[in-house]
């Protein structure tokens, strides 16, 4: 029998109540609105003398959006990111003021695509695609004041009976449509569109191959890039198509084999991809860094080395390229010069991908690295030019 009048007893008793509250508090404390101190630290590469920034350091799986995709609430004030940091996969918001991490999703994430002109979350569900209100969401998280996660999503329409996403979906630059990599039960492949005023899907086009990387131009209202996705080579990969069906082509048309891969947007007119040298054959032939444009086909060898992904800053100026050993270089797009930024991201075993990105300021390279075991999310500044990097950046 317990007695309050006995010291131990009163402080065993003590100790269950806290145990109680602090229990209680994690369980109130999950969810929707949770928010968690801040991770940031910084580190300089010993191999260039350049200060990256992690920006998270749990030992979850962190993982950034696709580099075809925004990373950034249309205000730049958060970074949206994928992580099993709950023991399932959710979708989490970095503060980029105070570093603090703010749970978005509870068990039931999705495909999600980050909108473009408003503080919002286009999210699928199973069949169902919702907008998430991350400005009243993260507003109420901050306040203490976070409601149920029902109330801050709007139903915005259904898939197509008996189809599934291949691919990704994505935000039209007007943000009045979504653009959908389709296959129906049959295994047929197509792109359709769903009005966000309406409710409705429409066609966009037949494919004859499975859809991947469907991704809108940012800044030109109903362009569609997309790719024939077979997870390695294929004949053609680049296509593009207007939001009506019409102008359906390759856009970057391959001639002598190429494995051309990570195709991304640009300049307004231009979209950058990778050429995988995948032989000793195809190193004797123009591959690395590219891009394609929109007004001719034409298309430009940037720099002559074996990356993986792509991304550059919207004012032509600059790209940035990763390679399979964890590396990340700064590339001047005019003359192909290149710099080191900084190395030891893919650790021997690790299968991360860099998957970079530039901050909406053009500023920032984000991606992801396994450096320290886990996959965490980081970033390094960008120079004003290649200059300005130490000298022994160069590579």
């Amino acid at each position: 029998m317990v007695h309050f009048r006995c010291p131990r007893c009163f402080i065993l008793r003590l100790l269950v109540v806290l145990l109680l509250i602090l229990t209680t508090s994690l369980v109130m404390a999950a969810g929707v609105g949770n928010r968690s101190p801040a991770e940031r630290s910084t580190y300089v590469d010993a191999d260039t003398g350049v200060t990256v920034t992690r920006l998270t350091s749990s030992p979850a799986q962190d993982d950034k959006i696709y580099q075809t995709h925004p990373n950034w609430t249309a205000d730049g004030a958060y970074l949206i990111f994928h992580s099993d940091r709950t023991g399932a996969s959710e979708i989490f918001a970095l503060e980029e003021a105070t570093g603090e991490i703010v749970q978005i999703t509870d068990r039931d994430s999705g495909a999600i695509v980050v909108a473009r002109h408003r503080n919002a979350l286009y999210l699928l569900r199973g069949d169902t695609v919702w907008n998430v209100d991350l400005q009243a969401l993260l507003s109420d998280s901050k306040k203490g004041a976070i409601k149920r996660s029902e109330q801050y999503r709007r139903k915005l329409g259904e898939l197509p009976a008996g189809c599934q996403v291949s691919g990704t979906f994505t935000e039209d630059a007007d943000g009045r449509e979504l653009y959908f990599g389709l296959v129906d039960a049959a295994g047929r492949y197509s792109i359709r569109k769903l009005d966000l005023a309406t409710g409705t899907f429409s066609q966009v086009i037949d494919v004859d191959f499975r859809v991947g990387h469907c991704q809108a131009h940012p800044t030109r209202t109903g362009l569609i890039s997309y790719c024939q996705e077979s997870g390695g080579d294929t004949a053609q990969r680049m296509w593009i198509t207007h939001s009506d069906g019409t102008g359906n082509r390759p856009f970057y048309v391959e001639t002598y084999g190429e494995w051309v891969t990570h195709e991304v947007w640009w300049t307004d007119e231009r979209m950058l991809f990778t050429i995988w040298p995948k032989n000793e054959q195809m190193r004797s032939k123009p591959y690395g860094i590219a891009s394609v444009s929109l007004t001719d086909f034409s298309h430009k060898i940037h720099s002559q080395f074996p990356y993986w992904h792509v991304c550059g800053t919207t004012d032509g100026r600059f790209a940035v390229g990763d390679t399979f050993e964890g590396e990340l270089f700064l590339i001047d797009a005019q003359t192909g010069e290149r710099q080191l930024l900084t190395k030891g991201h893919r650790p021997e075993g690790a299968k991360s991908h860099q998957h970079q990105s530039l901050s909406p300021d053009g500023k920032r390279v984000l991606f992801v690295s396994s450096r320290f075991g886990n996959w965490d999310l980081m970033t390094v500044d960008l120079p004003a030019t290649l200059s300005a990097l130490s000298p022994h950046a160069a590579k």
